[in-house]
């Protein structure tokens, strides 16, 4: 007896709770940017940056909503859904939303 794990089974994909949820990503996604802009007036440029980098990754979770969430949760992540055709676009925008974050979190700690 071996303790390998078998491979996931995908779920198949739900369009309206794709629907909801990627508009509700868009819109925290809005208001991540939006308290991000107010923080860059304020004079706080590098958490205003650090922000935006969230405010990406929202938007980036939009493309593929639902394997997005089951993957940020830690008891999910077997229970992906099957990626729809911009899944791939969506991961690249959130990598590189994950990288201004990083920016803006070195920056803020570098810089206090």
């Amino acid at each position: 007896m071996s303790d390998a794990q078998e491979p996931r089974e995908l779920r198949p994909r739900i369009v309206a709770l794709e629907i909801v949820t990627g508009l509700a990503l868009l819109a925290i996604s809005g208001a991540v940017a939006n308290y991000a802009f107010h923080l860059w007036v304020g004079g706080k440029s590098f958490q205003a940056v650090e922000l935006f980098g969230l405010s990406i990754c929202f938007l980036g979770g939009c493309l593929d909503p639902i394997n997005w969430i089951w993957i940020c949760l830690p008891f999910t992540r077997n229970l992906i859904a099957e990626s729809g055709r911009f899944a791939v676009a969506g991961w690249i925008i959130i990598g590189l939303g994950w990288l201004v974050f990083v920016v803006g979190m070195i920056g803020k700690y570098a810089h206090p």
